[in-house]
């Protein structure tokens, strides 16, 4: 009995190093189980029992069993160990940072903090058609800071925050290229990014987590962008400055930290997550795939397209319409309160920028004006008190003009988001329309893109 139970304890301990480092307890490994829709298809549960159940009974008796069960333990505890090493020594083998939760309040995501990845990337709707031939690869960098946003610098003397979601965060574009990096270059002022993709509730409650580790100075702005393609969708539960906002503290913060400790395993990240998005990935909508007159592929996105479609009495009577104007409301109301200059810049769909492409026609008089749910939202920021401009008019003009001349787009071909040129058109518009300040093209880190 007592070999049993110290072989059990053997086979306990090995796999809880696993677990404790975050090797294991990954949602793909239920996919090999015939039993993946009970309670025993998860794999915390069956992986941390099945090795010690096994010792107890069969340990003690098969001298084979007992040599295997040993190589097993080492095997565990030499991979925790070396995963425990690329840690310390601050080693990744990812190409992409990976999210976590924030331990106060864990319904919010942040990336991992103090993380530099460079290489190259292609876009989110290249992802979703699966397809390489369809990809637009590109140098990229990401640098996050010590609260997990996209900054090459701390949240000191801030005179600007741009606060928005993959837009704003300028995702599948290198960090010296988006528009908050121009930005900061071109004005001469500390610029600081507050973006994370999420919906407009979601921002809010970043501004709201995060201004107590800023220091913004008294004459401090924020630039609030709105999207034109997925914001009136965003399914986060209603936010208003009267809702409480639950903040975690104590051992329920200290077991989300844990939580994260566990989702940044270096060897997790590198081979267990790669290897479970081939198995259980399942794309839920289809890239729409056109040609550009020089045979070049450009994707479009089958939900953006819907919601730029609707008119504006359809986007107001969204179920989703009324809580945005509530954050909106709530959003002015912080601001005031720290004294910060609120401005809400719209950013349109690339679906609306090049409408003619997507449904394969001549351009229209009509695709030069705001979508419907961009004018629901104009009318919200009047109703608000919100200064809202709108760069769809610079942007559509830009977007025409570098088609006719040079056949680039201001979006990549591969992705729902702006390209080099795309966050400099966007740079230069918040330069002139919200610092005053005459447009200054950047030229080191322009690129035609597209």
């Amino acid at each position: 009995m007592g070999r049993r139970i110290g072989f059990a304890l053997l086979g306990l301990l090995a796999t809880m190093t696993l677990f404790a480092e975050g090797l294991l307890d990954h949602p793909w490994i239920s996919w090999f189980l015939p039993f993946r829709d009970t309670v025993l298809a998860r794999p915390k549960l069956v992986l941390l029992l099945m090795v010690p159940v096994v010792g107890y009974l069969l340990g003690a008796r098969v001298s084979l069993f007992r040599n295997l069960l040993a190589v097993v333990a080492i095997s565990c505890v030499t991979v925790s160990g070396f995963d425990l090493l690329l840690r310390i020594f601050g080693f990744t083998i990812a190409g992409q940072i990976p999210p976590i939760r924030l331990p106060e309040f864990p319904w919010l995501e942040r990336s991992a903090p103090n993380r530099e990845v460079q290489g190259s990337t292609y876009g989110d709707l290249a992802g979703i058609a699966r397809d390489s031939a369809l990809r637009e690869p590109r140098p990229y960098r990401s640098r996050t800071d010590a609260r997990g946003f996209r900054n090459d610098h701390p949240g000191t003397d801030i005179d600007l925050v741009i606060l928005g979601d993959s837009f704003g965060a300028g995702q599948g574009t290198t960090q010296d290229s988006i528009f908050s990096s121009r930005l900061e270059r071109q004005s001469g002022q500390r610029v600081y990014n507050l973006s994370y993709p999420g919906g407009p509730r979601r921002e809010y409650l970043n501004l709201l987590a995060e201004l107590p580790h800023l220091t913004v100075r008294p004459d401090a702005r924020v630039v609030w962008v709105l999207f034109t393609g997925n914001d009136l969708s965003d399914a986060d539960p209603d936010v208003s400055d009267s809702t409480p906002v639950p903040w975690w503290r104590g051992l329920k913060a200290a077991r989300i930290r844990y939580q994260n400790y566990r989702t940044l395993s270096p060897l997790r990240m590198a081979f267990l997550e790669r290897f479970g998005r081939l198995l259980t990935d399942e794309v839920s909508e289809q890239a729409i795939v056109r040609q550009l007159p020089d045979g070049r592929p450009i994707l479009f996105r089958e939900w953006y397209r819907h919601d730029v479609n609707l008119t504006r009495e359809e986007a107001e009577q969204h179920s989703n319409f009324p809580k945005i104007e509530r954050v909106m409301g709530a959003m002015r109301r912080l601001t005031a309160e720290r004294g910060l200059a609120l401005t809400v810049i719209i950013i349109p769909a690339k679906e609306e920028i090049y409408r003619w492409i997507l449904e394969d026609r001549e351009r229209r008089p009509s695709d030069l004006e705001d979508s419907g749910f961009g004018s629901a939202l104009l009318a919200a920021c009047d109703r608000t008190g919100i200064r809202c401009l709108n760069p769809k008019p610079v942007l559509t003009a830009e977007a025409y003009g570098a088609f006719d001349g040079s056949g680039q787009l201001v979006y990549w071909r591969d992705d729902t988001h702006l390209n080099d040129r795309g966050n400099e058109i966007i740079a230069d518009f918040i330069a002139a329309r919200v610092l005053g300040r005459s447009t200054v093209t950047d030229s080191t880190a322009s690129g035609p893109g597209g």
